[in-house]
């Protein structure tokens, strides 16, 4: 799973894991809380495996996969959920550098990752889980181009996969959950926060997002 080291992908990897499973936490940069991660896998009764890789790197998605196949032998679940805070920000404002940043840590990222997972995922079929977000349903928010067009870009490639893979697999889900009580919104004016929370009846917890995760794979 990419992105497991916090918020959402924590909760995710903690819910997939199961007596005898191995899930694979990857992770860029906060090695205490891929540790923490990883704990919460092995109470769960499976054998945690912490990859420190940026997947937005080609050679560090190619390590990233070599050690999937040696751990773990193949690949059953793939879930994206590799991505970066956005800036809340006037369109006009941002920096080509923050809007590609959005744009590689999303679309290219799980690009990257399927080009690799798909040889592992094809012996058994397997599932790919994209974490998308409620901008793309619906009129989408200002001040957030660069996240809104990843997640756009991210959402196309999902529905691209699934055109290609039919009915031979992977099958493809997507989850698109509102906004949710992680890291990602510490920086949000708290108006947004508020009317986002009383919009939807409440923050999303990650663990309710791992909890729809579970259901469309057939495991709630």
């Amino acid at each position: 799973m990419t992105g497991a080291g916090r918020g959402i992908g924590a909760a995710t990897a903690a819910a997939l894991a199961e007596p005898g499973g191995v899930v694979v936490v990857n992770y860029r940069s906060n090695d205490g809380a891929a540790a923490a991660a990883c704990s919460r896998v092995v109470r769960a009764g499976a054998r945690a495996v912490r990859v420190k890789a940026d997947v937005t790197d080609p050679a560090q998605v190619d390590a990233l996969f070599a050690e999937i196949s040696k751990e773990a032998g193949g690949l059953d679940v793939l879930v994206l959920n590799a991505g970066l805070p956005a800036r809340y920000e006037r369109l006009g404002q941002m920096s080509p550098e923050t809007f590609e940043a959005q744009w590689r840590s999303q679309a290219f990222s799980a690009f990257l990752c399927l080009r690799r997972a798909l040889p592992l995922l094809s012996k058994a079929g397997g599932d790919v889980v994209f974490i998308l977000s409620s901008v793309t349903a619906g009129d989408p928010p200002g001040y957030m181009a660069g996240y809104v067009a990843a997640k756009y870009a991210l959402l196309g490639l999902a529905r691209a996969l699934a055109a290609e893979a039919g009915a031979k697999g992977p099958r493809v889900h997507c989850v698109s959950p509102g906004m949710t009580e992680t890291d990602f919104i510490k920086d949000f004016p708290r108006p947004v926060v508020e009317a986002a929370s009383e919009a939807q009846g409440g923050l999303r917890s990650p663990d309710s997002v791992a909890a729809e995760v579970l259901g469309l794979l057939g495991r709630g």
